[in-house]
């Protein structure tokens, strides 16, 4: 019977009030499955009564401490259910390709790099310059140089792909190497189009000039060199994939920036490949600076180890610049620079291919 009164035409039972005990599982269901990261890549019920259910489910399998996951997570599977997963997984069927390129799913990666394909329209149109593309494109100078990296990145995957014989997998870009190389040649062409790193390069210029550290014409210079090396950097990539080149400071970025110096003195730098660069070079870096910051504190024993660090840089013959004794101020930013012209880029390339070919 309802409580208070009689058992009403079809009603079998009423629903009781859940014990705390139970609420805390529903409580913490609830919060997991309407959180913005679970929301972001899983389906939601959309009524209200699928959800509560949803829920209610969700907090018995926590109650009988089943993992979160579906099937059995944490349950190791036999061999013949991992044989039986493999025979059965849906890249296993044999209209795959109706699946991964149905008019939806390519509709849906067209979606995706839908920029992409606009900016190149845009380049192919003959607009080559970065803010004009913007203007057209109604987006924002920012939007388009991050999807202007996009597509490099891309381009460079496909190229890739290409050249192992693997199965191309863009919706918008050429299939072949020579129409992917076309492609990076035009791209090249837009002004205001570069790497992350061949921005932050610019930026240093262009700070070193607006603090008046640099007159006109170096600036003029220093952006020129910088443009002709990332040139040449593509010009070899498209060449040699695997071969890739850095600007990199011979007086680490990092040591720069804890002597509090500007200007002028960022605008050092040599070519690098980027598995020395990021590799024995890297770590040098990171030991010579720590043991500068020693050597200004005072720390017993730093003055040893910087002595020995440059000592190691000259014998593996790594320009690593050089700080002082007291650790407060620099000797040398480099024996090398293209930057302010001060070296021919192309010579300094092959004498850096040489000389860290040895190391890398």
């Amino acid at each position: 019977m309802k409580p208070g009164g009689l058992v009403e035409p079809g009603v079998t039972h009423y629903a009781t009030t859940p014990s705390a005990e139970r609420m805390k599982f529903l409580d913490a269901a609830t919060k997991f499955m309407t959180n913005g990261e679970y929301t972001k890549y899983n389906d939601v019920p959309n009524s209200e009564r699928a959800l509560k259910v949803k829920i209610g489910q969700t907090a018995t399998r926590r109650q009988k401490n089943v993992p979160i996951g579906k099937g059995a997570p944490g349950v190791e599977k036999t061999a013949e259910h991992k044989a039986k997963i493999k025979e059965t997984h849906w890249s296993k069927k044999k209209d795959i390709k109706k699946i991964t390129h149905s008019p939806k799913k390519i509709k849906y990666w067209k979606g995706k790099v839908e920029n992409q394909m606009a900016i190149l329209e845009q380049v192919e149109n003959g607009v080559l310059n970065s803010k004009q593309i913007a203007k057209n494109l109604g987006l924002s100078h920012k939007e388009v140089i991050d999807d202007s990296e996009k597509l490099f990145r891309n381009i460079y995957e496909q190229r890739m792909k290409v050249n192992k014989g693997q199965k191309v997998t863009s919706v918008f870009l050429p299939k072949t190497r020579d129409g992917l190389k076309g492609l990076l040649n035009d791209l090249w062409k837009v002004e205001g189009f570069a790497t992350p790193e061949g921005r932050n390069w610019f930026k240093l210029i262009r700070d070193a000039r607006e603090s008046g550290k640099i007159t006109i014409k170096q600036f003029e210079q220093a952006n020129k060199n910088v443009t002709n090396f990332f040139k040449l950097k593509n010009e070899i990539q498209l060449k040699y994939p695997k071969l890739i080149l850095n600007l990199d400071h011979p007086l680490s970025y990092g040591a720069l920036e804890s002597l509090g110096v500007s200007g002028e003195k960022f605008l050092t730098g040599i070519p690098s490949t980027e598995t020395f660069n990021k590799g024995i070079k890297q770590r040098l870096d990171n030991k010579y600076a720590s043991i500068a910051s020693d050597v200004r504190q005072g720390v017993p024993g730093a003055a040893e180890k910087k002595i020995a660090t440059e000592k190691l840089a000259k014998n593996l013959n790594i320009d690593i610049g050089e700080i002082s004794k007291s650790g407060k101020k620099i000797v040398s930013l480099g024996k090398k620079d293209i930057v302010l012209g001060k070296d021919r880029i192309g010579k300094s390339v092959i004498q850096s291919l040489k000389e860290q070919n040895i190391l890398a």
